[in-house]
């Protein structure tokens, strides 16, 4: 919008005929705007506001050895009012590292999408080894320590992960593994007569539902007294445990035997919209919100026509170009001049 305070100009000022097309077309304006005059820009976006979860995959606890590690939780990233360009994004979903018996256990593997990438679990400590780095790590062998987390911030995206519990080296039989990490806490340490619990995962409700993501596996023990699997048993239990399906989080270590699986990794994106904007993954509504989960690998598309003069102040994402906006939208200027 261009305001000109003070003079009075004709269409040729801010237009003309294209000799081409015979279409009429804008031009730039580079006259004066007096003194009370100015240019308003109204642009679009082009793209869409949404929250994000992302989770990696978590890796097995070990099963080789008199005590071993619980696996760590896959890193877990999350964000709010993050804006997804128009465009096609390949989306990674990390698997979980396999059970494995009286073997060493499996790493998990990374999810990725949108330029982020959340890193896999470690997996537990075996044989006089310490747990393994990973988004959340693993917990120490008996007489071993736990590993570090390396989860960090990544593509907009804050990032959660945290290291494994140590291993308990006393007279055999009390030896106990450590717990790996999870998303919200470390691991625990094994103690005397008592194997390190899983870390807790972090809960949110970008489902629609309150889910609890990234939590660790208890360690195993070789006096029969298990860590816990983390956030009340969503990670494994360190009696070979597997870990809640399609949460991220890590399996139980045991004494010599079969190990308990770390879980798949997840995204979920939601906005606020009346009807679905983008696709991909399997689509759900919770109240204002459109929701696409991937549990497995996808594509998540915002298309092309998303991309409009401009977006509504409701934060609604409702483009001019479509027709679900309500009364109360305004149009957005940029920059914002009132």
């Amino acid at each position: 919008v261009h305001f000109i305070d003070g003079t009075a100009l004709d269409a040729s000022s801010f237009g003309e005929t294209d000799p081409t097309t015979n279409q009429w077309k804008p031009i730039e304006y580079d006259g004066s705007y007096g003194t009370n005059g100015f240019y308003q820009k109204y642009g679009g976006t082009g793209g869409l506001v949404c929250d994000v979860l992302m989770v990696a995959g978590g890796a097995s606890g070990s099963g080789i050895g008199g005590a071993c590690g619980g696996g760590g939780a896959g890193g877990l990233l999350y964000a709010t009012d993050l804006t997804i360009n128009t465009d096609a994004y390949s989306i990674v979903i990390g698997e979980g590292g396999a059970a494995t018996t009286v073997a060493v256990g499996i790493d998990g593997g990374d999810t990725t999408g949108f330029g982020a990438t959340a890193i896999g679990g470690g997996k537990g400590g075996y044989s006089g080894n310490n747990g393994a780095n990973g988004g959340s790590a693993g917990g120490g062998y008996y007489n071993n320590s736990g590993g570090t987390g390396t989860q960090g911030d990544s593509g907009g995206l804050t990032g959660f992960g945290n290291g494994g519990g140590s291993g308990y080296d006393g007279t055999n039989p009390d030896d106990q593994a450590g717990g790996g990490g999870g998303a919200g806490t470390g691991g625990s340490n094994g103690v005397s007569n008592q194997a390190g619990d899983g870390g807790d995962g972090k809960a949110y409700s970008i489902s629609g539902a309150s889910v609890v993501y990234a939590a660790g596996g208890g360690g195993g023990s070789r006096n029969s007294n298990p860590g816990a699997g983390g956030s009340a048993g969503v990670g494994g239990e360190g009696d070979g445990g597997d870990a809640t399906a399609s949460t991220g989080s890590g399996g139980g270590g045991i004494r010599s035997g079969t190990s308990g699986a770390g879980a798949d990794g997840i995204v979920i994106v939601r906005y606020k919209s009346a009807t679905f904007i983008a696709t991909g993954g399997t689509t759900s509504t919770d109240g204002d919100y459109k929701v696409h989960t991937f549990t497995a690998d996808g594509t998540f598309t915002v298309p092309e026509g998303h991309e409009s003069i401009g977006h509504d102040s409701s934060g609604n994402n409702n483009d001019f170009a479509v027709t679900n906006l309500v009364a109360t939208d305004q149009m957005e200027d940029s920059p914002t001049n009132n």
